[in-house]
């Protein structure tokens, strides 16, 4: 019979490692659980990915495994969309509308751009 837990387990199973330490806990607090399963945030799957990335300079594992854990289990993100100038929207509000887009446009390089005598390209 299996005993009851006073939490929910909700961390992603890439969080554990092999070794003698087993699988690493997260105890998340009720608001935070809230954000996980809800996004209120109304980030998109991009969102939450940049996200992670941002987190992951930082030594606040329990952020980074709080976004791991939105990325696994929320029921709802924002929708996806790529700009005509090729920026991803990572957030909506309220209304719909973007309010946080990737600054760096996700575009090939143009023809125009193809390297020249005055922009070699540089050896590794």
């Amino acid at each position: 019979m299996a005993e009851a837990q006073d939490y929910i387990d909700i961390t992603p199973q890439s969080a554990g490692g092999p070794g003698s330490a087993g699988k690493k806990m997260a105890h998340f607090q009720e608001m935070e659980i809230n954000q996980i399963l809800f996004n209120p945030s109304r980030l998109t799957q991009e969102g939450v990915q940049e996200k992670i990335k941002i987190w992951k300079h930082s030594n606040n594992k329990h952020v980074q495994l709080k976004y791991s854990s939105m990325l696994d289990r929320c029921k709802e993100f924002a929708k996806s969309e790529t700009l005509p100038d090729g920026r991803l929207v990572l957030s909506r509000d309220i209304d719909d509308k973007p309010n946080w887009m990737t600054l760096a446009k996700i575009q090939t390089p143009k023809k125009s751009e193809a390297l020249t005598n005055d922009n070699p390209k540089k050896s590794v």
